[in-house]
């Protein structure tokens, strides 16, 4: 079922309102948020969950079942936020905290800063400037409904995952959740995703294996790791030769399975040296001698102004990730007596 978009006033060739009033500003009729009082059939994501339940439970129920591959592409958190009423009241007012750096860093380049524009249901725009951060007021009402969306995300997550212990296909079935870019959220006055800074380049990356927990579950990795990696990995950990393995960009993060701690290329050079990873700026430690990733704030000079998810001036040209690996990856799911 194709949303139904909030009715919003176009945005090209109106005049922003707001704080700033700017004009030529990078901003879409999407860049907006609701929250509906519609049934959960109403919405994309709710549907898909539906459909991806079924294909599970007609699965397990399959006598000459094989082994299966399957993917659920959720439209939320990408904007608009566009959910129930009901999680968003999970975040009243004064709920969700505001950015800590809310300006450019000092000495950001130009470049570095793209301008991003927000619609409001009443149709004004407010746009970002790396000088002066958008109102308490937009601010908030954004990162809430933002946090909303995720937490409709959870829920149907969360379905699928009790889908998979219902089924008894928990125990033989490996897990994988991951984004396809990061997102700010007033950080540096910056909103959206197009950007090289760490909130915006940074993806999350969990993977649950059953049959490894013991040496895996609830761990953390500080692995450097991309997406183009999930392939040999999952092909590495369900015992299945990938097609074409020598012309494979990724590599394999079997091996951080049996040790978080360690590295899947273990014994190889640090991944500055051999040129395997490019950074516009050294975002942890100035000192080759200390990984570049291993989040050691007291690396970094006194001086850097960080983000609140991380340490970062500029981020990496490259990709930088945790992937986290969890024993039960158990999100919360709010519950409704009646349809809402």
């Amino acid at each position: 079922m194709k949303e139904r978009e909030p009715k919003l006033q176009p945005c090209h060739g109106s005049q922003p309102s707001g704080d700033h009033g700017a004009t030529g500003h990078e901003c879409s009729k999407i860049d907006t948020f609701c929250t509906l009082g519609d049934a959960d059939s109403m919405f994309y994501d709710s549907n898909l969950a539906d459909h991806m339940v079924k294909l599970l439970t007609d699965y397990a129920k399959s006598p000459m079942a094989a082994p299966f591959f399957v993917m659920a592409g959720f439209a939320r958190p990408h904007a608009p936020w566009r959910v129930p009423a009901r999680f968003m009241e999970l975040y009243p007012e004064g709920s969700v905290p505001m950015p800590q750096h809310r300006l450019a860093p000092t000495g950001m380049p130009p470049i570095a800063y793209h301008r991003q524009g927000i619609y409001l249901v009443d149709g004004s725009v407010h746009v970002a400037t790396p000088t002066k951060a958008l109102n308490d007021s937009v601010t908030e009402d954004w990162r809430r409904h933002y946090y909303g969306a995720v937490s409709w995300f959870d829920f149907q997550v969360g379905r699928l995952l009790d889908t998979l212990a219902s089924t008894k296909l928990e125990s033989s079935t490996i897990v994988v959740v991951h984004g396809d870019h990061g997102w700010q959220l007033g950080e540096h006055d910056s909103w959206h995703k197009q950007t090289n800074f760490e909130l915006g380049a940074r993806v999350p990356l969990l993977i649950k294996v059953p049959w490894l927990s013991a040496s895996s579950g609830g761990k953390h990795t500080t692995s450097m790791a991309e997406l183009l990696d999930l392939y040999p990995t999952l092909a590495a950990l369900t015992a299945t030769a990938p097609a074409q393995a020598a012309e494979l960009d990724g590599k394999s993060l079997a091996p951080l399975f049996t040790n978080p701690a360690g590295r899947p290329d273990s014994g190889a050079k640090h991944p500055i040296e051999d040129g395997s990873a490019a950074y516009s700026q050294y975002i942890r430690c100035h000192n080759l001698s200390l990984p570049a990733y291993d989040n050691d704030v007291e690396c970094q000079p006194a001086s850097a102004q960080r983000s609140d998810a991380a340490h970062n001036q500029l981020t990496i040209m490259g990709a930088l990730l945790d992937s986290t690996l969890a024993s039960s990856l158990t999100f919360s799911s709010p519950s409704c007596s009646s349809p809402c």
